[in-house]
């Protein structure tokens, strides 16, 4: 590689042979001067021609660079019998935004095993690694300027044990993908993975999740009932999973656009809309100060579950909206509520269905 303020590479400030990699940083360029530079390849063969000559203008401050290399930190390096599911680290670079990780089982990461890029964080978690085999790493940094070297290689040999780490990423299941015309108040799902004790959900406006709807973390359950989103407006949404050992990376994002507030769909009278006593219970019964809902929907429907007094006035609306078909859950905080007979109605558009609740303090 040869680096020259003449365009004729009569004279170098840099001039380099046998470099290992495809990019070099230069340190000491001077302020607003035009650079120009090429480069060659060597083989067993020879020496090839120059490049095409490329010209640069450097800033003022001389900052503007890709990060520096990190130092990749965990797993040590030739560490044995690791364990089948657990992070790799590097340290923090200085000018760095994101990362990137490489996991291959050959030395020159042509079969890689995982390739991500992007990382907020130097660490990432990684899971179902093969047993008793033997796995190359690498990592880099990030700016807007572009991306860093490759670090230096360590392996690390696994054994055939599953380590106690945060929950894989969830499947987002409900809405689906792009789905259009979506109700104002509906119900957001992912699957359930295994490990996790706990969900998050994030809503946004914006792809990069900058300008949050909602952002709520420790949800028992994989559903979260939303109310109110805006009509004709797109939202971005993503899910994650946590237990003891920490939060679980963000699943992959989902979008739907909502349409306006519907009027309920016309629903056949049968049993199976039907919501009956044996598939709709309160946990506990009595309550003291938190309790759960629990109905099952053979359809998905618009429902509506409310809570009326002892005089059989409604004192509570606990949702309405759109209830996917399966078992449900939904919290129900009674601490504001005094002790006393209490009754939680749910009802679609034809048939409602109604238990008896007591709050005992």
């Amino acid at each position: 590689m040869q680096v020259s303020t003449q365009s004729d590479f009569s004279s170098t400030i840099v001039s380099k042979t046998g470099i290992g990699t495809i990019q070099q940083y230069i340190t000491g360029l001077g302020s607003n001067v035009v650079y120009y530079w090429r480069v060659n390849a060597v083989n067993s063969g020879g020496t090839s021609s120059w490049s095409d000559v490329w010209s640069f203008t450097s800033t003022i401050g001389g900052d503007s660079l890709p990060p520096a290399i990190p130092k990749i930190t965990t797993p040590v390096n030739n560490q044995t019998n690791t364990l089948l599911d657990r992070y790799f680290r590097c340290t923090h670079t200085a000018g760095a935004t994101t990362y990137g990780l490489q996991i291959s089982t050959s030395p020159n990461f042509t079969n890689l095993f995982l390739n991500v890029t992007g990382m907020p964080d130097t660490l990432y978690f990684v899971y179902n690694l093969a047993p008793n085999t033997k796995y190359y790493w690498r990592m880099n940094a990030a700016n807007s300027y572009g991306t860093g070297g490759w670090s230096s290689v360590y392996n690390c040999t696994t054994g055939s044990t599953h380590g106690d780490v945060p929950p894989a990423a969830p499947v987002l299941s409900t809405p689906v993908n792009n789905q259009t015309n979506t109700l104002l108040n509906r119900n957001f799902r992912c699957k359930h993975t295994s490990g996790a004790i706990k969900y998050g959900l994030q809503i946004s406006t914006d792809t990069n999740f900058a300008n949050l709807f909602l952002n709520v973390s420790g949800l028992m359950d994989t559903i979260y009932y939303v109310q109110n989103l805006a009509p004709n407006t797109t939202y971005y949404w993503r899910m994650n999973a946590a237990n003891s050992r920490g939060n679980g990376a963000w699943s992959s994002v989902f979008m739907c656009t909502t349409g306006t507030t519907p009027a309920p769909p016309p629903l056949a009278i049968d049993e199976d809309v039907f919501i009956s006593n044996d598939k709709f219970s309160v946990l506990p019964n009595p309550i003291n100060d938190r309790g759960e809902i629990r109905f099952d929907l053979e359809k998905e429907q618009l429902v509506k579950i409310s809570v009326r007094n002892s005089l059989g006035m409604e004192i509570a609306t606990l949702f309405e909206g759109e209830f996917s078909a399966g078992q449900h859950t939904l919290p129900w905080n009674t601490e504001n509520l005094s002790s006393g007979l209490y009754f939680i109605e749910i009802k679609n558009s034809y048939h409602f269905s109604t238990i008896p609740a007591i709050i005992s303090r």
